[in-house]
C-alpha cells in the first residue's frame, strides 16, 4: 500500500466499507465501498484500490473513476482465503488520501468439514 502511499498517512475518513463479517473459503464476498465526495470537477475520487491485508497479492481491485459517474459508490465481489481486514484506499484529484478498514472472519462450513473438504 506505501506504493500509493508514499510518505502521507491516509485519513480515516469519508470512506464506507460494507460486506458480510462473515465468509467461506470458497465465497465470492460481496463488497461495497462508498466515499462521501461531491464528484464535482473540482473535488472526486480518482482512483480506489482495495488491498487485503493477509493475501499473497494484498491489492485486490483498482478501480478508476471520473467526476461523469456522479456518485463515487463500487459494487464488487472478492474471494478471500483466511480471516483479514479488508482496506480502501481512496485518492482524490487533488492528492489527498482516505482510507476505510473492515474486517472479514472466514470460517469453515460445519457441513465442509464433515464431509472433508478442506
Amino acid at each position: 500500500m506505501r506504493e500509493f502511499v508514499g510518505d502521507a498517512e491516509p485519513v480515516e475518513d469519508r470512506v464506507h466499507l460494507k460486506t458480510p463479517q462473515i465468509a467461506q473459503p470458497d465465497e465470492a464476498l460481496s463488497l461495497n465501498i462508498r466515499v462521501e465526495s461531491p464528484m464535482t470537477e473540482d473535488d472526486h475520487v480518482r482512483h480506489i484500490h482495495v488491498f487485503a491485508s493477509r493475501e499473497s497479492e494484498s491489492r485486490v481491485v483498482s478501480f478508476t473513476l471520473s467526476p461523469m459517474i456522479g456518485r463515487a459508490e463500487i459494487a464488487t465481489r472478492i474471494r478471500l482465503s483466511v480471516s483479514q481486514d479488508l482496506f480502501a484506499l481512496v485518492i482524490m484529484n487533488d492528492g489527498r488520501r482516505f482510507i476505510g478498514r473492515r474486517s472479514v472472519k472466514v470460517s469453515r462450513s460445519a457441513y465442509g468439514d464433515a464431509i472433508g473438504h478442506d
